[in-house]
């Protein structure tokens, strides 16, 4: 969450002509509701549910996908089952300094920064553990595809 992924996703969606989906965006237009209004109604429970589902959805795609996943999604899915994961491991201080006050109250789970602090430490865990690469900014993942382009 607030890491720059939705940045590098459309910035590598450019660069390798390759189809991106949003797991937060593809929840929202199948529930017509923002993930706050989720949340609020339906509660975390059947988001993560809604996550589960896609997940399965995406992992009977037949071609190459760039997926943009929410901060939770690795809570029930392995991503390594998706394909390559690539982490950005951005601090928590750099993650709310990067969100705007407007931005970080449509976030239900950074509407309590003590929790939400806690809940980056074990997502950032599970992400270390399973990415194929963990980058600190996305230029160096743009400059690891160029380098993978040339040989």
């Amino acid at each position: 969450m607030g890491s720059g992924k939705t940045t590098l996703s459309l910035e590598l969606q450019k660069s390798l002509s390759l189809p991106l989906i949003s797991t937060d965006c593809y929840i929202q237009a199948k529930n017509q509701k923002s993930i706050k209004e989720i949340f609020a109604i339906y509660g975390e429970a059947f988001f993560r549910n809604q996550e589960k589902e896609l997940f399965l959805d995406l992992k009977a795609l037949q071609m190459p996908h760039i997926i943009d996943c929410g901060g939770g999604f690795c809570l029930d899915q392995c991503l390594q089952d998706l394909g390559w994961v690539v982490f950005i491991d951005s601090s928590f201080a750099t993650i709310v300094d990067r969100l705007s006050k407007e931005e970080r109250e449509k976030r239900p789970l950074l509407q309590d920064i003590d929790k939400a602090k806690e809940l980056f430490n074990q997502r950032r865990e599970i992400y270390l553990k399973h990415a194929h690469l963990v980058v600190k900014e996305k230029e160096e993942i743009l400059e690891f595809l160029e380098n993978k382009k040339r040989g």
